[in-house]
């Protein structure tokens, strides 16, 4: 369905907030209206333009529904549960020949305990504290 000139303003607009990159994980964004969208920083506040933000497809099928708070936590979620899935992987292959202990188990629990100390932060915080600090 073609865009109205609005529309196209609009996108461009939305775009140009994080200087055409994802506002989540900052990967550059094709000026392709098809290959990303315009996704709700927080569904509850709407669709106004100010609160839109330029999303990949990837990050905007992980993050729908959700505010950046929840999402945050959904990141967080997931990479621990590959940290689990990756130290149990290790576990049954490393067993036959007793490496149980090894630096990489040692690595993958380290890191697993870092990340409950750690914040997730998006591309768009990275933006916006720039911006802070051009001001002040």
């Amino acid at each position: 369905m073609p865009q109205s000139q609005s529309q196209i303003a609009k996108r461009a607009r939305v775009r140009a907030k994080t200087g055409g990159r994802c506002a989540y994980c900052g990967f550059p964004i094709p000026v392709d209206p098809f290959r990303w969208r315009m996704n709700p920083a927080n569904p509850a506040c709407g669709k106004s333009e100010a609160n839109l933000v330029p999303a990949c497809v990837s990050c905007h099928r992980r993050k729908i529904g959700k505010d950046a708070t929840q999402f945050r936590d959904y990141i967080k979620e997931r990479i621990t549960r590959r940290l689990d899935e990756s130290e149990r992987e290790l576990m049954s292959v490393s067993a036959p020949w007793s490496l149980i202990g090894s630096p990489f188990l040692t690595a993958l629990d380290s890191t697993a305990q870092a990340l409950q100390h750690t914040t997730v932060e998006f591309y768009f915080d990275e933006v916006i504290n720039a911006a802070m600090r051009l001001e002040s």
